[in-house]
């Protein structure tokens, strides 16, 4: 499976959550590794992928490590693809297709920004991650360690103009949360819109 979505909009977060889901939910063991760790390493992918896990004690010798592979044990998170230096992504794009091939009887899930690259990825299904609607805007808020109080008026105001405003922001949880912020710290959102940046950039 392949994850896709811009920035910020919660697919390492959504990793994270599927990684821990699995201890509950599966036999298979989960392995999460963050892609942008082979950018200052020499190594392939498989011995990056054992290391991490080796450094975590699981002290299987590497050959038993690739050995319960074939058995198709394991569920492979690998995070953000998009972080991988230029210099090394077309060498760990084949190497993450041949370890899918090599390695199929396991399930493999890659998240990453669009790219032009995965249209050589055939085997993969591609998921992406949709733009948050205004009642999902209002629950992230809800979630919010803040007085309740300014969350409340926050969330009245994206019913009544903020959210169809200021779209691009406020469909990304990443920017909606520096939105949240932003209105916090000034207590309104500017109508003008490099005002608005300005103030989001500050905050």
């Amino acid at each position: 499976i392949l994850i896709l979505g811009s920035g910020g909009m919660g697919k390492s977060t959504l990793m994270k959550h599927l990684f821990l889901s699995v201890f509950r939910t599966s036999q298979l063991i989960p392995i999460f590794f963050e892609l942008k760790d082979v950018n200052g390493d020499s190594g392939n992918l498989l011995d990056c992928l054992y290391r991490s896990v080796f450094n975590l004690g699981f002290t299987l010798e590497k050959q038993y490590f690739f050995k319960s592979l074939e058995y198709g044990k394991f569920i492979v998170f690998l995070d953000g693809f998009d972080e991988v230096e230029n210099s090394k992504k077309q060498n760990i794009g084949k190497e993450i297709i041949e370890f899918s091939d090599r390695y199929q009887n396991n399930m493999l899930v890659v998240s990453s920004r669009e790219s032009s690259e995965f249209r050589s990825w055939s085997k993969f299904k591609e998921l992406d991650i949709k733009a948050l609607k205004l009642q999902q805007a209002i629950q992230i808020i809800n979630k919010l360690e803040y007085s309740k109080p300014t969350i409340k008026k926050f969330t009245t105001d994206l019913e009544e103009k903020l959210f169809e405003a200021n779209l691009s922001f406020a469909s990304n949880p990443l920017l909606l949360t520096i939105m949240f912020m932003t209105y916090n710290s000034y207590a309104e959102i500017p109508d003008k819109q490099h005002e608005f940046y300005e103030a989001a950039f500050e905050v």
